[in-house]
């Protein structure tokens, strides 16, 4: 049993098809599946159920996965805890995010993975969308957390982190405020203010008021604390991210769910033929296993 393989069959469980695997690996379908029989030979059991059309996992299967995750999780650690043994032992990730790490509570989990691995520099560069984007196209950036809607699908490798969901923010006096919730059809004669025009949540805002079935009245784009005291004013109203009231907070507003949740991923994300360091695998695996967020703001 090798390393390689370990990975190999990590990767296609993690994104259900050999094909999708060996794009990702960089290699071919053929070598792929050939690796995965010798592995299964080894071990004298079925990794997957051949019967169906994705890589499916038969029960042994399941729990070799398991303990998959965990030699590749051991091996990142072995690798750190040896660097001071060997002639260059700093590691560098360099992390570019929304800058939306306070209100998602993820900074206080950064900060506890330097403690514990201090020879491994995180420097963290928060950004917009467009420029995280380009960094991690480019490599300016070796991680990226973002909201998954931005990434292209089977060009990036993404980790689920959170889940948010929209929220209507109305003025208090607004007849809408007493609803327990509110469907997006009934806004559509309401004047809107709205994120940038270069901020993903724009775009879906505009997106399910069209789906809706109709064009949003925009009068104003802004920043949200900017969004939130002209709500409050009575200047229009508008849609949001629930977990921004973790952050920011104003006076004579109501902010009520939509009847049809939308909701939007928060990720982790690498460029999926790009080989990562075991320094950021172990990153990764370490947000993965210790994150712990509420269940989705009410």
């Amino acid at each position: 049993m090798t390393l390689n393989q370990i990975e190999y069959f990590i990767t296609i469980v993690e994104n259900n098809t050999y094909l999708e695997a060996s794009e990702i690996l960089n290699i071919s379908q053929s070598s792929l599946s050939k690796q995965i029989i010798l592995l299964e030979k080894e071990l004298d059991i079925k990794l997957f159920d051949r019967s169906k059309r994705s890589a499916a996992l038969t029960d042994a299967g399941k729990i070799f996965y398991q303990d998959a995750l965990q030699m590749q999780a051991l091996h990142s650690e072995i690798i750190i805890h040896l660097k001071p043994y060997t002639q260059s032992h700093h590691s560098h990730i360099h992390l570019g995010t929304l800058p939306f790490l306070t209100q998602y509570k993820i900074t206080p989990i950064i900060k506890k993975f330097t403690e514990i691995y201090p020879d491994i520099h995180v420097t963290i560069e928060e950004v917009e969308d467009e420029h995280l984007m380009y960094g991690l196209r480019h490599n300016d950036y070796d991680l990226a957390i973002t909201r998954k809607g931005l990434l292209i699908e089977n060009l990036y490798k993404s980790y689920h982190l959170v889940e948010d969901k929209l929220v209507v923010v109305l003025p208090e006096s607004h007849p809408f405020s007493k609803y327990q919730a509110i469907s997006i059809e009934e806004l559509k004669n309401e004047k809107f203010i709205f994120m940038n025009k270069h901020i993903s949540i724009y775009h879906l805002c505009v997106d399910i008021c069209r789906k809706g079935g109709f064009e949003p009245n925009i009068i104003r784009t802004a920043r949200v604390e900017s969004i939130l005291s002209a709500v409050a004013s009575g200047e229009g109203i508008s849609i949001l991210c629930s977990n921004n009231f973790n952050v920011f907070s104003h006076s004579n507003i109501a902010v009520i769910p939509l009847g049809n949740p939308v909701t939007t991923s928060v990720v982790i994300a690498h460029i999926a033929k790009e080989k990562i360091s075991g320094s950021t695998k172990l990153f990764i695996n370490y947000l993965k296993n210790n994150y712990e967020y509420p269940q989705l703001a009410k």
